[in-house]
């Protein structure tokens, strides 16, 4: 996202330093293990190297950069960059508390300059958000002469049923704001495949290669309740959800319960899940 975006995209921007941010920031705990099987994942495909230089897009709390910086260490290095200041001081405490060289900074990546290049640019769930992605990402590319990227992002919504939660339990309770169109900047704004090849393809990458990444996750580690209190905090509806009186969220709750009590076996919540892994060269 670069300054002078669309009212979309500087609503997603807006977002992410606000209300989204803080919720993440909040939960960073249920969210790493929700994700972990997709944090791997991304550390496969990426492979750091010893000593590289690494660009997270997108970092969040944080959980991703670490990996990588372990992966890059003793001499290799680590640049956050996101949104959110309220996820980038979680992602600072861990950091420091991990004594690897990691550095976060609250920028643009689509715009944020690099005084020196990196090796590997990375996201997990990170980049959805470009205003203008091949842009984005023709910039992102002269951040890395000769470097690589790894990314990964959603696949279509019918496979993450998970993500769908709180829009299809407030469906009919409240008044929803409509699907955005497909490819708008948001969480499934590359989950169309061809949509993310065309993207990378033209903002120059070279040998690029997608693959889906189909897992199982248990969100906020798989208790019914935390991933009940989860689902109701986290998510495009989940503002809505918390603005409606009491019985509204009531009737939200119960149906999210339904929803839950049916990926729910020996006390414990798993749901499909499925992404979009590629990796291409500058």
């Amino acid at each position: 996202m670069n300054s002078g975006e669309p009212a979309e995209s500087l609503t997603q921007a807006q977002r992410w330093r606000e209300t989204a941010g803080d919720a993440w920031a909040r939960f960073h705990v249920e969210i790493d293990a929700t994700f972990a099987p997709f944090n791997d994942a991304l550390i496969d495909a990426a492979t750091p190297k010893t000593n590289e230089r690494v660009l997270d897009v997108g970092c969040g709390c944080g959980g991703t950069s670490l990996a990588l910086a372990a992966r890059v260490a003793p001499h290799g290095s680590v640049i956050g960059l996101d949104l959110s200041p309220a996820q980038l001081a979680v992602a600072r405490e861990r950091a420091a508390a991990s004594k690897l060289a990691i550095e976060f900074r609250q920028d643009d990546a689509a715009t944020w300059r690099a005084d020196a290049p990196f090796d590997l640019i990375a996201s997990r769930l990170g980049f959805m958000f470009f205003a203008d992605p091949v842009a984005a990402f023709v910039h992102l590319r002269g951040q890395a002469p000769g470097g690589r990227a790894a990314l990964l992002c959603w696949a279509e919504a019918e496979a993450n049923p998970w993500m769908r939660l709180g829009r299809e339990s407030a469906q009919g309770l409240l008044d929803l704001p409509a699907e955005p169109p497909a490819g708008s900047p948001g969480p499934f704004g590359f989950d169309d495949r061809d949509r993310l090849f065309r993207v990378l393809t033209e903002s120059g990458w070279r040998s690029v290669e997608i693959a889906r990444f189909d897992t199982t996750i248990a969100p906020a580690g798989g208790a019914p309740a935390d991933v009940l209190r989860l689902s109701m905090k986290l998510g495009p509806s989940a503002p809505a959800i918390a603005a409606a009186d009491e019985p509204t969220r009531a009737g939200v709750r119960e149906a999210m319960a339904a929803r839950i009590a049916a990926w729910t076996s020996g006390g414990r919540v798993t749901a499909p899940a499925s992404a979009w892994i590629a990796t291409a060269r500058s």
